[in-house]
């Protein structure tokens, strides 16, 4: 069978709408997940293809922007803000999460080791914390971010520490509070890992970090790191092979008639 060029068209067409298709009908997701940071170098370049930021500064105020480095040409992470009274700041002690990266805007490459984050100065207060978007540029595709926090003096004799969480429009927030940090230093760090996907282009993912309603004397919870990358949804892996096999059958049967 020989296909005429405007059936070969079609046949591209039908392939490339059809994946069109299936990443422009997801309706809106959000999930996440904790850990204890185990004290692994993250690699922001490896773990953050389309944006990245680290926070180390001793400054209160924190300088601006807002953010010590980024991704050179990363425009998804906005500045954090704070929530509640007070300002943002630096910290004179660290917290255990270690960074390289080799994309940077200033500097291009680099290391640090125990950053010391960014935090509110509204210390021990109950909903005090920070906060910060990051945008998602397309409906549909699957969004990775993951966020190294840090948090001081926040264990009180319950079981809850500072409280993460996650909104997404029109999808369900995700909380997590069981993590706690002793008044000890380097500050404890957890990951937070979320996955999204947006209903709509350009919809933003909200992160915020507060404390709980007892902390003990300046308590705090602190942002260290934050990457965000992206990978396709496994109905378009599925729509690309199908439609490489369909290809593949059709071009076959034109060679062998």
């Amino acid at each position: 069978m020989k296909l005429s060029p405007r059936s070969k068209f079609s046949l591209f067409a039908l392939v490339g709408g059809s994946i069109a298709c299936a990443t422009s009908l997801s309706a809106a997701t959000l999930m996440g997940s904790f850990a204890d940071y185990d004290e692994t170098p993250v690699d922001l370049t490896a773990s953050g293809d389309l944006d990245w930021a680290y926070w180390e500064s001793t400054s209160n105020p924190f300088p601006a922007p807002g953010i010590t480095n980024s991704k050179l040409g990363g425009t998804l992470i906005a500045s954090p803000t704070v929530v509640g009274s007070g300002n943002l700041r630096g910290s004179n002690s660290n917290t255990f999460v270690d960074v390289t990266f080799s994309d940077g805007t200033s500097p291009a490459s680099g290391s640090v080791a125990g950053l010391s984050g960014i935090f509110s100065t509204s210390l021990n207060t109950p909903g005090a914390g920070i906060s910060i978007d990051i945008t998602l540029p397309e409906a549909g595709v699957t969004y990775y971010i993951t966020l190294w926090g840090s948090e001081y003096a926040t264990q009180t004799s319950g079981n809850t520490g500072g409280i993460f969480t996650a909104s997404l429009p029109g999808a369900s927030d995700y909380t997590y509070n069981a993590f706690y940090g002793p008044d000890t230093s380097p500050k404890a760090s957890a990951v937070y890992t979320i996955t999204a996907s947006a209903d709509n282009n350009n919809d933003v993912l909200t992160l915020t970090y507060v404390l709980p309603s007892q902390t003990k004397n300046n308590g705090h919870v602190l942002f260290d790191a934050l990457t965000v990358s992206a990978v396709p949804e496994p109905s378009t892996y599925a729509l690309i092979i199908g439609a490489a096999a369909f290809v593949g059958l059709v071009m076959r049967r034109r060679h062998t008639r």
